[in-house]
């Protein structure tokens, strides 16, 4: 009978155990060159100049000039910006590149009377009309955004 001890596992050939360490070496030898390369910032890349381009419809919105200005009609608003704060003093909106504060006129005569959170209010000719923040009126009769006597302003 043969006296040699049985083989409880497979004996994995030296060359093979010397390819794999070779393999693994290798990948974290790349791996680290890769993420180490990666924060280097490179010298022929092009730097990208971010521009504004005026569209002609904007222009409308910017104009300087005096506008026409009728009764119970508005001029078109185009929001920028609607900052609310707990804060009057920090409250302000921007309206057709110009920002205005709570107690500031409209080019028509429109004072802003509050700055709530979700909107809002103008008086004009002693009536209030609420505008929802950042939605752009386009112009037009008041009659769809006057607040009736029931209504809160906060």
């Amino acid at each position: 009978m043969d006296t040699s001890p049985p083989l409880s596992a497979y004996r994995i050939p030296v060359w093979l155990l010397t390819l794999y360490a070779l393999l693994l070496f290798s990948l974290g030898w790349f791996a680290a060159d890769i993420w180490a390369a990666r924060d280097i910032p490179r010298q022929n890349e092009r730097h990208t100049v971010a521009t504004l381009h005026v569209r002609k419809a904007d222009t409308a919105f910017v104009s300087r000039e005096k506008p026409v200005c009728h009764d119970n009609v508005l001029l078109a608003l185009r929001y920028s910006a609607h900052v609310w704060a707990d804060s009057p003093d920090q409250r302000s909106v921007t309206l057709n590149g110009q920002q205005y504060r709570e107690g500031d006129t409209l080019p028509c005569g429109e004072e802003v009377m509050a700055i709530q959170p979700a909107a809002l209010i103008l008086v004009s000719l002693g009536r209030r009309l609420r505008l929802d923040a950042t939605w752009d009126w386009p112009g037009g009769d008041t009659d769809a955004i006057v607040m009736r006597d029931g209504d809160n302003v906060w």
